[in-house]
């Protein structure tokens, strides 16, 4: 597998055209710009650490969820 380095490939946003350049996003606060985020995409940042939180500890699937998507993806299925 090729790994490439940070500055291999370069997007649309260069550091060197001053108006880019001068926001620096490292500067605000992870949570606020978690917050603009947010606002923005409707990424809800409290469920998912919770998710995540119980899909570590081994607590998000239960057999009830598993029955309710296979239920979900029957009916999908059956409606094509």
């Amino acid at each position: 597998m090729l790994r490439h380095g940070p500055k291999c490939l370069e997007g649309p946003v260069f550091l060197s055209i001053p108006k880019w350049a001068q926001h620096d996003p490292s500067a605000v606060p992870a949570t606020s710009l978690n917050e603009a985020v947010a606002r923005q995409t409707g990424i809800r940042w409290e469920l998912v650490q919770r998710v995540r939180r119980e899909i570590a500890g081994g607590t998000y699937e239960t057999p009830e969820k598993w029955e309710a998507a296979l239920d979900a993806m029957l009916r999908s299925v059956e409606s094509m």
